[in-house]
């Protein structure tokens, strides 16, 4: 006879465990994605504010390798990370840190391709202080409002040789 209790517990815990992991892994891999996709636009030679050809070219194929990598190889390389930081390999818990891995340079492409095609970007040249600023808006609509988001970078003024 089938234990519908049981099944029904079984497949509770299952479905919290992977809301867990999935709630937890979107947070972190935000937390390393959007600095990295910032740190690309910000770098690139072409459209960045302080174009860095070398650190972009570097963190750029980081990325494209990491998001081409298979993710059952990644899990199994990132098995001791998972050891080092939370003290187990196996989990809910240890599962985390390579699906936020996984997702940081998918994230970071998303911020960077997001920031690129912007509609609306300013740079303002102040005339007193040599400093240039780069104002990046977007329009986005959150549960049907419509709300903006601004993002103010200053780039550092020239040092006269």
């Amino acid at each position: 006879m089938i234990n519908w209790s049981e099944i029904l517990t079984l497949t509770g815990n299952a479905t919290l465990q992977t809301l867990a992991m999935v709630g937890a892994s979107t947070v972190f891999s935000m937390i390393l994605g959007l600095p990295l996709g910032i740190l690309l636009c910000v770098t690139d030679p072409d459209t960045g504010i302080i174009p860095k050809p070398i650190l972009y070219q570097v963190i750029t194929r980081i990325v494209n390798v990491l998001r081409s990598f298979p993710f059952i190889i990644l899990i199994i390389l990132l098995f001791p990370l998972s050891r080092l930081i939370l003290g187990t390999s196996i989990g809910t818990a240890a599962t985390i840190v390579p699906l936020s891995i996984a997702a940081a340079p998918f994230v970071a492409r998303i911020i960077e391709t997001g920031v690129l095609i912007n509609d609306h970007v300013d740079n303002i040249h102040s005339e007193n202080t040599s400093v240039d600023y780069a104002y990046i808006e977007n329009q986005i609509d959150v549960f049907g409002e419509s709300e903006t988001i601004t993002i103010v970078i200053r780039k550092s003024p020239q040092k006269n040789k």
